[in-house]
């Protein structure tokens, strides 16, 4: 926890758990639940899964080598390319459309579901 210039306390706040449970955790008494685990990824990412999980390699992962302008120019890009994707999509979507519209002037019908992962219900005030 010194690596993560954090005391024992501060971990077990940040992470929903007792302070007890760190210490075991730390001591190698007790292993660590998946739901802890995740959080404590999720609020510390620049600790290493794999050092978590298999206790190889370094605790901290170590920022990439690149300067920071080189670091803004590789998220531009990957926008762009997020954006261009996105783009192809949609029209393939409309294509997709024109053909089941074909479909349906012809006799056919068709019902289209979003994904479970997709659908949005109303919330409830």
């Amino acid at each position: 926890m010194h690596q993560l210039k954090i005391s024992t306390s501060e971990l077990a706040k940040s992470l929903n758990v007792t302070r007890v449970a760190v210490n075991k955790w730390v001591s190698s008494n007790s292993s660590i639940r998946s739901d802890s685990l995740e959080n404590l990824l999720n609020a510390y990412p620049e600790v290493s899964a794999e050092w978590l999980l298999t206790g190889k390699g370094e605790m901290i992962k170590k920022p990439p080598d690149l300067p920071l302008n080189d670091q803004l120019q590789t998220e531009k890009e990957k926008n762009q390319l997020l954006k261009e994707l996105n783009e192809s999509l949609k029209r393939e979507n409309i294509q997709l459309r024109k053909i089941l519209k074909k479909y349906e002037e012809q006799g056919y019908s068709f019902v289209i579901e979003p994904p479970p992962d997709y659908s949005h219900k109303k919330s409830e005030k």
